[in-house]
């Protein structure tokens, strides 16, 4: 009777555990279409790609999210804020925008939602050679004042090489243009012209930012130096302030002996 149990457990578990997977299979997850990102305790959708439920919805390059379904993603982590975004596909996501100084509520469908990819892989593999991981692909990214100076920065810096891979592009059709005996070595100067120029550039930067740390330092070494002048001078107005009282008091000891004399 006991094995007769075990076996009947034991096949429920395994239809459970079949059951499950299968659920899991089916369940797809999705997401709205948007780059979205944390810029301090603020929430950006940067960029609204075409053909997506967040393009059909009507978000916006640039709009400040302020909530996602009713969350307030001021104490959020970019993580946690992406959990909430995606979903299973067909659900809905409610975010709170700012549009202007107004604020109004929009209804995002998640879909399935395909990253832009370059189709040339060719083109990839040599591109990957020269741009930095994290700005293979993204496209050009809208700058607005109303974000940080840091990230203003990261923006000026994603959409330089997008810029480069731009005129990469050129060099690179230009040398499928050659005969194929000739495009390899092509391709590899082109190659190598752009990773040149990126040291380059790298060593400028480095130089820059020697300079402007040298720059920083100075200051602070000036702004130290004005201080320890300023608490000299007030060390030396006390002392002059102490003197004039001691003159005083030896003034008024003055006074007091001559009188005591007359006496």
């Amino acid at each position: 009777m006991n094995v007769m149990n075990s076996i009947k457990m034991t096949i429920v578990i395994c239809l459970l555990m079949i059951s499950t997977k299968t659920f899991a299979t089916e369940t797809e997850f999705g997401g709205i279409g948007s780059f979205l990102k944390k810029d301090g305790s603020k929430a950006y959708a940067l960029k609204v790609f075409p053909n997506t439920p967040a393009a059909k919805a009507g978000l916006q390059d640039c709009t400040q999210i302020l909530e996602i379904n009713g969350q307030n993603v001021k104490k959020m982590t970019f993580d946690e804020m992406v959990s909430i975004v995606r979903g299973e596909i067909g659900t809905s996501v409610v975010l709170l925008i700012k549009d202007g100084k107004e604020k109004k509520e929009i209804t995002i469908i998640r879909d399935k939602i395909t990253p832009p990819q370059i189709k040339d892989e060719k083109f990839l593999i040599h591109w990957k050679q020269i741009a930095p991981e994290g700005f293979i692909s993204m496209g050009y990214l809208n700058n607005s004042r109303k974000y940080s100076a840091r990230l203003q920065n990261e923006i000026e810096i994603r959409n330089y090489w997008e810029q480069r891979k731009e005129y990469f592009k050129n060099g690179y059709n230009a040398c499928l243009t050659y005969p194929k005996s000739d495009q390899s070595a092509c391709l590899i100067n082109l190659v190598n012209r752009e990773i040149q120029k990126t040291e380059n550039q790298r060593q400028v930067e480095l130089q820059q930012q020697a300079i402007q740390q040298q720059a920083r330092q100075n200051f602070i070494n000036t702004m130290n130096q004005i201080q320890t002048n300023t608490n000299l001078n007030n060390i030396n107005n006390s002392l002059q302030m102490q003197n004039m009282h001691l003159q005083n008091t030896n003034m008024q000891l003055f006074n007091i002996n001559n009188s005591i004399n007359r006496w």
